[in-house]
């Protein structure tokens, strides 16, 4: 432990530019935690309503969508496998395993308990130490099942991985909006959840490429994220954002371009101080969904 602590300080000093005081990491550490304590100025979203607060049981919730079916199941079926352990605590083998899933387990309650009690609902992402947690409870209570179960209990559980690993790469190469069956398909995921749960300003190269495609010169732009559009290529006319855009017209955009484009997040009109100027448009079909985060929406065939 000694060593790793050394080894740790060092390359946080290599990193931070020879500062041997970490000031700046000590600086951001302590704004993450006053963030995590205090939440986002702007309401958290969940299921179609906002709170200022947020609800204790939001990563419960987000965990449920944000997480593949398969997965679930397979928690389920390794929390069975580890009571069942705990029962048959008499054996070796039973003993082993229960104290290598009871730890991951006392780890998973632990952080649990803190995020349900953080008002920053912003996203899944702030909850992600949980996972390889769960991944190990999964691996320790699926050996106890496979050892215990006939041919047709391990197909089963072989067959979950296997959905598992079919599941993340059916969203490929747009994981950050990863969400399950739950969510009633990705391109409609927005309704359930916001902000990084499916968008962080991700879209651009998708739609440099939906323009090209399309030939489109210019589009109404409304972006949730810190990238400057016209970096990639993209003509706009500027439309509320996340971050007000560099231009309220790039040189080649069109007076009334036909397509008005719109990140998930703006469109259920969060961080734009208390407005909802899209409202309208959740009620309309997109003409494309890119990414599952940016929505196109046809002026002329509205």
């Amino acid at each position: 432990m000694a060593v790793g602590a050394l080894v740790f300080y060092v390359a946080l000093v290599v990193l931070y530019r020879g500062d041997p005081t970490l000031t700046l990491f000590r600086f951001n550490s302590w704004r993450t935690v006053l963030h995590a304590s205090a939440g986002h100025e702007a309401p958290a979203y969940l299921l179609g309503e906002t709170s200022a607060s947020g609800w204790w049981y939001y990563y419960p919730v987000a965990f449920f969508f944000k997480t593949s079916a398969a997965f679930q199941v397979l928690v389920g079926a390794a929390a069975t496998g580890l009571v069942a352990a705990w029962v048959n605590g008499g054996r070796s083998v039973e003993k082993l395993l229960w104290w290598r899933g009871r730890s991951a387990l006392l780890g998973v309650l632990v952080f649990a308990a803190f995020m349900m009690r953080s008002d920053l609902n912003a996203g899944f992402r702030y909850a992600l130490p949980t996972l390889p947690l769960l991944a190990v409870l999964v691996a320790v209570g699926a050996v106890r099942v496979w050892r215990h179960s006939r041919r047709l209990v391990r197909a089963g559980l072989a067959g979950l991985i296997l959905l598992q690993a079919f599941s993340v790469l059916s969203v490929y190469p747009h994981f950050l909006a990863y969400t399950s069956v739950w969510a009633g398909g990705r391109d409609s995921a927005y309704r359930v959840l916001a902000d990084s749960n499916i968008d962080w300003g991700q879209g651009l190269l998708a739609l440099e490429r939906f323009m090209e495609d399309e030939g489109v010169p210019s589009v109404r732009l409304s972006y949730f994220g810190s990238a400057v559009p016209d970096a990639y290529g993209i003509e706009y006319v500027a439309l509320p954002s996340f971050f007000r855009l560099d231009s309220e017209r790039t040189p080649g955009a069109e007076v009334s371009p036909r397509f008005t484009v719109i990140s998930a997040t703006n469109l259920q009109g969060l961080y734009l101080q208390g407005r909802d100027p899209f409202a309208s448009y959740r009620a309309r079909e997109p003409y494309r969904v890119l990414g599952h985060s940016l929505f196109v929406f046809d002026e002329e065939g509205s």
